[in-house]
């Protein structure tokens, strides 16, 4: 694994004796205290804690394993915002988990198909209800995204066999997310290490985290991804967990862009951000069209495509969702000819803020916006739809608006209260369906999806 395992005393004393022929197992009553390290997987929600991995001091045999084996609870206390009641909530949840399977596994929490082993995973359940997982939460200050701690605790309820015979009983762990190495994202495994640019003004700056294909002797397309609101500041984990942005660099993804380099800017505030570096009690009313990190931004884009020869500068793309989709539309309108496509969702860029020059950029350049009827943050009357509209006038040859009744979910494992209808997201959340590469339509007589058509664009 490659972040550092929380280390933790342990003591095990096992007894066994021969009697004639027949082995006698004894159980210890001593508390037998394992390594542990929790982990966070990426959903569409958001980042959950849906495993905890244990170290055992000796192997132990598959065959006892169960979802009853252990036992599992977990304490976490954070001031929540609700996007419903636009309030904070104090909350404390200390509560158990509902453990769904244990298996042996090896340290980074795959199952492994042996019968014996060291490391054992526990998985428990998630919802897009219930906060106990998560180990992010929205300050209500800043509305900018930081890491909580959660407490977790691990008793044994059922003995193990040991691969000598024996038996093991009375384990438990303790860990705390907020002490260094105990807890895992292994999306942002599969990213670099956080560069700060060298041309960062005081007042603008950022950072970056980027994925690189294999290297061959082809060009590779550029993929930019701009976070929403929530991600800004300076963590590499929140940049790349706030939304699912390990699905640029899936197998799947990835074969059909022909491998392609990501690049995840991180705004230190927010892409947003005029100079106030708040955000005003008006809102979205009071947006100027402007962003101090637009110089900085292309900056640093075009100091990476330097540094890497092999992208094709024909087939750079840029994407981003609500505070993020606003710097999209930005960085396409400032920068002509620039970005063979764009795909902005749910943006909030004040329409009558861009000049002629700008809407012409925009209407040149092939665009895919995706947006939810049901967005209560940023109305899909009020910004997508007359500026869609309006590039569709001047006779934009590659606009479309994907714009979705709801965002549902299309995964099967999350329900409404009834247990049958598909869990509805706030109508806000419409970067889960595109960054599922759901959107999809007819262009030219043939069905194809967001992603597909953007790996098609060049200029």
């Amino acid at each position: 694994m490659k972040k550092a395992l929380l280390l933790t005393s342990f003591a095990i004393l096992l007894t066994g004796c021969q009697s004639g022929k027949q082995e006698d197992v004894k159980k210890e009553d001593k508390k037998v205290e394992v390594e542990m390290v929790a982990q966070a997987n990426s959903y569409d929600f958001g980042p959950a804690v849906d495993k905890l991995i244990l170290t055992l001091p000796e192997s132990v045999e598959s065959s006892g394993l169960s979802a009853k084996t252990f036992e599992v609870s977990s304490k976490r206390e954070a001031l929540e915002f609700s996007f419903e009641t636009e309030k904070p909530e104090e909350k404390v949840r200390d509560e158990k988990r509902e453990v769904t399977d244990v298996y042996l596994s090896d340290e980074t929490g795959e199952k492994v198909s042996g019968k014996e082993g060291k490391n054992l995973t526990i998985e428990m359940s998630v919802s897009p209800t219930n906060p106990i997982s998560y180990p992010f939460n929205m300050s209500v200050e800043t509305m900018m995204s930081e890491k909580v701690a959660i407490a977790f605790n691990v008793t044994q309820k059922e003995a193990l066999k040991t691969k000598n015979g024996k038996e093991l009983a009375n384990i438990t762990s303790s860990i705390k997310t907020d002490k260094e190495g105990a807890i895992s994202y292994p999306e942002s495994e599969k990213f670099s290490d956080m560069t700060t640019t060298k041309d960062n003004n005081k007042e603008a700056s950022i950072q970056y985290t980027d994925y690189k294909p294999e290297k061959d002797d082809k060009k590779h397309p550029l993929i930019i991804w701009l976070h929403g609101i929530g991600e800004g500041g300076k963590d590499k984990d929140i940049a790349l967990n706030g939304n699912k942005v390990g699905s640029f660099v899936s197998k799947e993804h990835q074969e059909m862009f022909g491998g392609a380099y990501v690049l995840v800017p991180q705004a230190e505030t927010f892409w947003l951000d005029n100079g106030s570096h708040s955000l005003s009690p008006e809102g979205l009313d009071a947006l100027t069209g402007k962003s101090i990190y637009t110089e900085n931004l292309k900056n640093v884009i075009d100091t990476y495509v330097s540094e890497n020869p092999d992208i094709d500068s024909n087939r750079i793309y840029v994407g981003g969702c609500s505070n993020g989709g606003f710097m999209t539309v930005n960085m396409i309108a400032n920068y002509p000819g620039f970005f063979a496509a764009g795909f902005p969702v749910c943006e909030p860029f004040p329409n009558d803020k861009l000049t002629k020059d700008q809407k012409q950029s925009l209407a040149d350049t092939p665009l895919w916006f995706v947006q939810a009827e049901t967005d209560p943050l940023v109305p899909a009357d009020i910004f997508v739809k007359p500026l869609v509209k309006e590039l569709e006038g001047m006779k934009a040859k590659d606009v479309y608006l994907t714009n979705y009744d709801k965002v549902e979910d299309k995964t099967g494992q999350f329900f409404m209260e009834d247990g049958k209808t598909p869990y509805e997201y706030m109508g806000h959340l419409s970067w889960i369906d595109a960054l599922n590469n759901d959107p999809s339509r007819k262009i030219d007589g043939k069905d194809i999806t967001l992603f597909e058509w953007m790996s098609q664009q060049s200029k």
